[in-house]
């Protein structure tokens, strides 16, 4: 839905907002203004002013100068009404991606670490599964185990014969639509 911006549509706003509308209007400009200017007029303990900036880089991943002051007074007025808090996992932030593994592992599947994907592996229309490119030693699964994919035929890539790992449901790309696509291309296409 658009809003009308012409000055009458603040009379058609009020009568569903009421006079709430017309006083957040008067501070609109700080609203959608960074954090820290809020911040810089009414605190002056520099300890106080960087933990206002880490609570800013904890909602947004950003400091208080490129966090609009709209998003931390709406968390300050939730957390003030008792309904969210701030939680941090024990052990840190590692302790989650331990928990993401082991999920993983649970499920029968591996985390594999520097393993180059050389295509995907396409039948019948449906990814299969991929083809990786010889790992290193140092690629192996967290947990020690050698994998047992067979090994497909050459790419023709230096590196010797692929390893294939067949899909038992689909296949997930965390790469751009762009580079997935270039990745269902037949194997000899990527390397002409």
């Amino acid at each position: 839905a658009a809003i009308r911006s012409d000055p009458s549509m603040l009379l058609t706003a009020a009568r569903f907002f009421g006079p709430q509308l017309l006083l957040t209007g008067l501070v609109a400009n700080k609203l959608t203004g960074p954090f820290s200017s809020v911040v810089d007029q009414h605190v002056r303990d520099p300890w106080l002013k960087s933990m206002l900036d880490l609570e800013c880089f904890v909602l947004s991943g950003m400091l208080a100068a490129d966090t609009l002051t709209a998003e931390m007074v709406f968390m300050f007025m939730e957390r003030g009404q008792g309904r969210n808090r701030i939680d941090y996992p024990m052990g840190g932030s590692e302790a989650i991606i331990y928990a993401l593994i082991r999920g993983l592992e649970k499920h029968g599947g591996r985390l594999l670490l520097r393993s180059h994907v050389d295509h995907i592996v396409m039948e019948d229309g449906r990814a299969a599964g991929v083809a990786l490119r010889r790992r290193s030693p140092a690629a192996t699964p967290r947990n020690g185990s050698s994998s047992s994919s067979s090994s497909g035929s050459s790419s023709g890539s230096s590196e010797g014969p692929l390893e294939v790992i067949r899909a038992r449901k689909g296949v997930v790309s965390n790469v751009s639509v762009w580079d997935t696509h270039k990745l269902l291309a037949p194997p000899a296409a990527l390397h002409d």
